[in-house]
C-alpha cells in the first residue's frame, strides 16, 4: 500500500508499507548492513525508468592496477555479470564501482 501524506491539499510525502525489510532469516539476505528488499528495488526502478531504458552507464572506469578504462551500459531489465580468473580485475572493477 502506499500512502500519500498531504497537507493543504498537496502531497508533501509518500510512504510505501507493504514491503517489509529484510530480516534475518530471509533468503534473499546477502549479509550487508544495508541491503534493500529486492521488492522494493523493483519498485524503484519501475517508478523511475521505462523499459530498455539505460540504469547504469559507466565511462573509463579505472581501478588501477589491472582496471583501465572500462566502459559498459547496463538497461533495465539486464543483468551485469562479471567474471575473470583471479587477479583479472573483478574485485576491483566492484570496488570501483560501489566503493
Amino acid at each position: 500500500m502506499v500512502l500519500a501524506l498531504t497537507q493543504s491539499g498537496e502531497t508533501v510525502d509518500t510512504l510505501w508499507d507493504d514491503i517489509p525489510p529484510i530480516n534475518s532469516q530471509a533468503r534473499e539476505r546477502l549479509g550487508y548492513p544495508t541491503q534493500k528488499p529486492v521488492a522494493l528495488l523493483e519498485r524503484l526502478l519501475a517508478a523511475s525508468s521505462n523499459p530498455g531504458d539505460i540504469v547504469l552507464d559507466v565511462r573509463d572506469l579505472v581501478a588501477p592496477p589491472v582496471v583501465k578504462h572500462a566502459s559498459f551500459t547496463l538497461r533495465r531489465g539486464e543483468i551485469l555479470g562479471l567474471a575473470g580468473l583471479m587477479g583479472s580485475g573483478r574485485s576491483e572493477m566492484v570496488r570501483g564501482l560501489f566503493g
